[in-house]
């Protein structure tokens, strides 16, 4: 069933998503933040248990134009990667040599 123009993201026809996968502007918000509104949804309208509505709001985004093979474990494995801090140069314990290397 086709949405209609306000159930678009930001009220525009053109916009091929919806207003809760979206900003007010009709962006896309971060699959993230869209897969926890969803598990909150599941959680107070089907009464479930937060793992059971985590893994309901998964299979539900897989069917979602916008977000259909994004994987969730890729989109928490970059983000760990990104929370690592910056490798240091060397190696813990071992001094430097000077005049780089032989």
């Amino acid at each position: 069933m086709p949405m209609k123009a306000e159930q678009r993201g930001g009220g525009r026809l053109d916009n091929p998503y919806c207003l809760y996968c979206t900003n007010p502007q009709g962006e896309l918000k971060p699959r993230e933040a869209v897969r926890e509104g969803l598990v909150h949804v599941f959680m107070r309208a089907e009464r479930l248990e937060r793992g059971r509505a985590e893994k309901l709001a998964d299979s539900h985004l897989t069917r979602m134009p916008a977000w259909a093979g994004m994987r969730a474990s890729a989109e928490r494995s970059a983000k760990k990667a990104a929370a690592k801090p910056a490798a240091t140069a060397g190696k813990p314990g071992k001094k430097a040599r000077k005049g780089g290397k032989r």
